[in-house]
């Protein structure tokens, strides 16, 4: 169950726009809002040590802050007890991390070894009452004190968070929260206004969610007939194209005009990607779903 709900978190996070819901509306530091989201890139096994490549639990992100290059780490590892080690834990994959750097030496010399802001979610029902920063753990008031590591991490425990807060946020990830904090009697409420939460995110993040919750639906075998019912009220973009281009095609077979249902099919593509734009959906997904180049959609966008 363990393994199978880390597997989860780790598909939801792989996504960049998960990752960013995730750093600005539950980190609490403000240095998450100077980050420069479309830089980030998922850190691939070049960046990093065999051993290092075995971690089951962890995602990386590099990521353009101020002009420089830094790290995101996120810790997925739930579990149902709260873990006293956690902070030496994540020091030693920290220490493990910057190893493998290449070039880490170099870096060190120039003093210029990239920041690492580690995150740590917990969806554990007990309160975490483990210190998040390692000196707090060490019973020590001497002049050795000042030798002991200095080093914490950044908490997201998903029990803080209320669910009118949650509501409020109405994003993929609050949804998915939501959904974890719900106790047996309200879950199914609140799968009911999952639609209304996440009506405006793209897609594929969409899918996402629902994927999410019929996968932990099916661990904990439960009814999963009422995902389904939810998620037949949030259509994406791409299967609204899909369905109109089917519909004409049919029609074009039927009366053999052919050109002009290929014109009409290209009016409903244009259509529908003028509405992804006022949306927000960036270029690139755009031009996955319609087949539109990005030479055309920069002209409607010119139009728009």
């Amino acid at each position: 169950m363990a393994n199978g709900h880390d597997s989860r978190y780790k598909k939801l996070f792989s996504n960049p726009e998960t990752v960013r819901q995730l750093l600005v509306n539950f980190v609490d530091l403000d240095i998450v809002h100077e980050f420069d989201y479309s830089s980030m890139e998922r850190v691939d096994h070049r960046f990093v040590s065999d051993q290092f490549k075995q971690r089951e639990s962890d995602l990386i992100y590099k990521i353009d802050c101020r002009g420089k290059d830094a790290y995101i780490f996120f810790l997925i590892e739930f579990q149902s007890e709260v873990d006293y080690t956690m902070s030496f834990r994540v020091l030693e994959y920290i220490i493990q991390f910057y190893l493998s750097l290449k070039g880490f030496d170099a870096m060190c010399r120039r003093r210029e070894v990239p920041e690492v802001l580690p995150v740590v979610l917990y969806n554990g029902e007990a309160k975490w009452d483990s210190c998040t920063r390692v000196e707090d753990h060490i019973n020590s008031d001497s002049g050795i004190r000042r030798y002991v590591p200095k080093f914490g991490y950044y908490l997201i425990s998903e029990n803080d968070f209320d669910k009118d807060r949650l509501i409020r946020i109405k994003n993929a990830v609050s949804s998915i929260f939501l959904i974890e904090n719900s106790n047996p009697e309200e879950i199914y409420e609140n799968i009911r206004i999952l639609p209304e939460l996440i009506k405006h995110e793209k897609p594929e993040i969409i899918k996402l969610i629902e994927r999410w919750i019929k996968n932990l639906f099916e661990d904990t075998g439960a009814d999963t007939s009422e995902v389904e019912k939810a998620f037949k009220g949030v259509k994406g973009v791409s299967t609204m194209l899909e369905t109109t281009i089917k519909k004409l095609r049919e029609q074009s077979k039927a009366e053999g005009k052919e050109r002009g249902i290929e014109q009409g099919i290209e009016k409903e593509r244009e259509k529908t990607v003028l509405n992804m734009l006022k949306k927000g959906i960036d270029d690139s997904t755009i031009m996955e779903i319609t087949g539109l180049s990005r030479k055309r959609i920069k002209e409607l966008k010119n139009r728009k």
